[in-house]
């Protein structure tokens, strides 16, 4: 959303790039402020204006991990209001400049930072919590719709990034990634049953299921790019991806439990009866082949797994999944 600035002024003022030579002593105090003018504009947000002043804050201080955390967090209010997708990659691009940045320079050892509040009294604030939900609630999601809308970001179609969008030290956001997909993925397939319904259900479920296949592409090619872009997280985005596909799967056994439940419920008519029964067959050849894919991605991330002497383990209900997913490969 890009309004004239003459009309903003009083809500943006504190986002007025300034020419400083080095890193301000109150620059937690400056954000906090700035924070608070975006909450009083609301809506009225010039989106260029927050870019390029914090693109200029970045710049000015650079080794701030608190800063750097605080400033991601107040780039969600850009990204989820700009209109044009050219912009809102670049913007995007920029967050996960600076998630890297704030992974290279974070230090266990640091504390939340303080600011005086409008009463004058102390507060503190953690940054980084904020930073990765603005991951995983907005950066992720918004380039997932852009990629929908045909501006696809080069990992989502196997391409590698340059660099790992998570830094070289510590990993922090790794595993909020893996969790994106899966969770948007879980979400993305509860759309109905295959070949139960009217035509226009049938219609419906042909135009969710295609939504569906092209997410688990883009989730599938994006943890693959960064298995390989970020070393030191490879086990983590192995796993994640094997979940992915270990999901795919499941989705379509789910569906061919579904028809077989309706075919002996009587709620598939006699006439259609044969034509279902296939559709089920065809399902079940497909989650089967399917299913080796994903075992292959789980051995992918066992070798890691020991390679690394990672201590990632299954997460509650996945263990299942990888027990049917290794069953379901076996069948011719």
């Amino acid at each position: 959303m890009r309004l004239k600035l003459a009309a903003l002024l009083a809500a943006t003022a504190c986002f007025i790039p300034a020419a400083l030579a080095d890193c301000p002593a109150d620059h937690h105090q400056q954000l906090v402020r700035k924070l608070q003018s975006l909450q009083a504009a609301g809506e009225n947000v010039d989106t260029g204006v927050v870019y390029e002043d914090l693109k200029a804050d970045f710049a000015n201080c650079p080794n701030d991990y608190q800063g750097i955390a605080m400033s991601i967090h107040l780039m969600t209010s850009a990204v989820a209001r700009e209109t044009d997708p050219v912009a809102k990659m670049e913007q995007i691009n920029f967050a996960f400049e600076m998630l890297r940045q704030a992974s290279d320079t974070y230090d266990s050892k640091m504390q939340p930072f303080t600011y005086t509040d409008e009463s004058g009294a102390e507060q503190s604030f953690w940054a980084w919590g904020h930073a990765r939900n603005a991951l995983g609630l907005t950066f992720l999601p918004h380039l997932v719709l852009l990629a929908e809308s045909g501006l696809v970001e080069p990992s989502l179609t196997g391409g590698a990034p340059a660099v790992c969008p998570y830094g070289e030290t510590p990993r922090l956001s790794d595993e909020v990634e893996g969790r994106f997909w899966v969770t948007l993925l879980e979400a993305s397939s509860k759309f109905g049953t295959a070949g139960l319904g009217a035509e226009d259900d049938l219609k419906f479920y042909d135009q969710n299921l295609a939504v569906y296949d092209r997410r688990v592409e883009f989730a599938k090619n994006r943890l693959s790019s960064l298995a390989k872009a970020c070393p030191a997280s490879e086990t983590q985005f192995l796993y994640d991806r094997a979940r992915v596909m270990g999901q795919w799967a499941q989705y379509s056994d789910r569906q061919a439990n579904q028809i077989k439940l309706a075919i002996e419920d009587f709620r598939v008519d006699r006439d259609r009866r044969d034509i279902v029964t296939q559709l089920r067959e065809d399902l079940l050849d497909q989650r089967n082949a399917r299913a080796r894919d994903a075992a292959e991605a789980y051995n992918a991330f066992y070798a890691s797994k020991a390679k690394t002497d990672s201590h990632l383990e299954f997460r509650l209900g996945d263990e299942q999944t990888y027990i049917d997913v290794t069953g379901w490969s076996k069948t011719p």
